[in-house]
């Protein structure tokens, strides 16, 4: 939430790679090192349609 992700956010990109289920999501996190910087893709409700945001996103890890 740090970097701008709000609940009901949907990933749809990671850097290059498209995301279309949880499974891929899973496997591009794990090809991420902890202090990576991505940007990723998201869908956000707004009022009755979603639009495509970008955001800057450096993974840390949880403590």
């Amino acid at each position: 939430m740090v970097a701008g992700i709000q609940s009901g956010d949907v990933i749809v990109k990671m850097g290059t790679e498209e995301i279309t289920s949880f499974k891929e999501y899973k496997e591009e996190m794990m090809t991420l090192l902890p202090d990576s910087q991505i940007t990723l893709t998201v869908m956000r409700q707004v009022q009755d349609e979603y639009q495509e945001m970008t955001l800057d996103v450096i993974l840390e890890t949880l403590k």
